[in-house]
């Protein structure tokens, strides 16, 4: 029975999150999990390989984000993510979407508040309120995943959000709180 390529399986987020930058990834993780399948009905007691996607990204686009937080869900193959660097924005929700999850020692996670950009003046108009209230939406999936997968508390997000600060989230503390299960060696 043949190995697979461990180069096949490692896959690099090293750019802002947006649609050119996930579905390459996504593409990867489907015809990894695709050829595993096979693999397993052809070699009886095949066994996959974790897929490892290490990721360096200051964030980006809150929809392909959550579209590569479900292909690594979705995945049967175990995604291992790793934080080498940062994970900023929605990059720290990918990150944490992770069968398992490492980071490096020096690296940082960061949250803050769903930011929307409307480029509206003035009076609250009908497409404004129909952008906050999708960007709340977006909030709220976030402050939800972030807090059934770690010991985040939802109050401890609220504080940040309402005093509009970043919250920047060194390894050691990543780790206590369960966002990052081992350091990265």
């Amino acid at each position: 029975m043949a190995k697979p390529n461990p180069m096949e399986r490692k896959l690099y987020l090293k750019e802002n999150v947006d649609e050119k930058s996930v579905m390459p990834l996504i593409e990867a993780i489907h015809r990894i999990n695709d050829d595993d399948a096979e693999k397993e009905k052809e070699y009886n007691g095949w066994e996959r390989e974790p897929i490892k996607l290490y990721i360096y990204t200051y964030g980006g686009v809150c929809y392909a984000g959550f579209a590569l937080i479900d292909a690594i869900r979705a995945s049967k193959t175990p995604v291992h993510t790793i934080v080498l660097g940062t994970a900023m924005s929605m990059g720290i929700f990918i990150f944490n979407a992770g069968h398992k999850r490492l980071i490096g020692e020096h690296a940082t996670l960061m949250y803050h508040d769903v930011s929307i950009s409307t480029g509206m003046n003035g009076e609250m108009t009908e497409g404004l309120k129909i952008e906050l209230t999708e960007a709340l939406r977006l909030q709220k999936m976030g402050i939800q995943f972030l807090t059934e997968y770690s010991l985040i508390e939802e109050s401890v997000i609220n504080d940040y959000i309402n005093r509009k600060a970043d919250w920047y989230i060194p390894a050691e503390e990543a780790i206590r709180l369960k966002i990052a299960d081992a350091y990265y060696k």
